[in-house]
């Protein structure tokens, strides 16, 4: 929520009680009280938080239909686009107001040493201009590999998660045209 990647904090809701056992118990290893500093920064960065999410949006849709029309792409998970199997869903709940910059998309390859390699191509093309880094709330474009967040339970070599920054559209394009080509 504050767009910069400095601050921890969120909320829990549901009414699933063993889910809310896991949260209470996660909460007790990593703590559920904001600092007083990070409290009053994050309540500045939410006054451009309506912008930054338009921009991040705007971007997002535009990053989407192009990976999903470039030949180097397999598949494209946003649900911004009717493709997506809940695309129907977002429509209800977010109407034209924009689906978000998390994209996730999949590389072609025919089997997963090919796919893993095809990603640590683009990953390299990628060096330097885009962060890879855990934690996908800035406003500059991050990239991150599936793989890294599920580990060896769920092996998804070619697959990466995307939080699509504010940067100006044209410079976020060109990386990944670059990157793509380069495998």
């Amino acid at each position: 929520m504050s767009g910069h990647g400095n601050i921890s904090a969120g909320v829990v809701c549901g009414n699933d009680s063993e889910w809310l056992k896991e949260a209470i118990e996660y909460r007790k290893w990593a703590g559920h009280m904001l600092s007083p500093d990070d409290a009053y920064r994050l309540g500045t960065q939410l006054k451009t938080f309506e912008l930054r999410m338009n921009k991040h949006s705007e971007n997002g849709m535009k990053l989407a239909k192009f990976l999903a029309n470039h030949s180097a792409v397999e598949d494209v998970l946003y649900p911004g686009l009717s493709s997506h199997s809940t695309y129907k869903n977002a429509v209800k709940i977010f109407g034209n107001k924009g689906f978000g910059g998390m994209i996730t998309f999949d590389l072609k390859g025919k089997h997963n040493e090919e796919k893993a390699d095809k990603m640590n191509k683009f990953l390299a093309a990628t060096a330097g201009e885009l962060a890879l880094i855990p934690t996908l709330g800035h406003a500059e474009t991050i990239v991150l590999p599936v793989a890294a967040v599920w580990g060896a339970k769920y092996p998804l070599p070619g697959m990466l998660r995307l939080s699509v920054g504010i940067e100006p559209y044209e410079q976020i394009e060109a990386i990944f045209e670059k990157a793509l080509n380069a495998i």
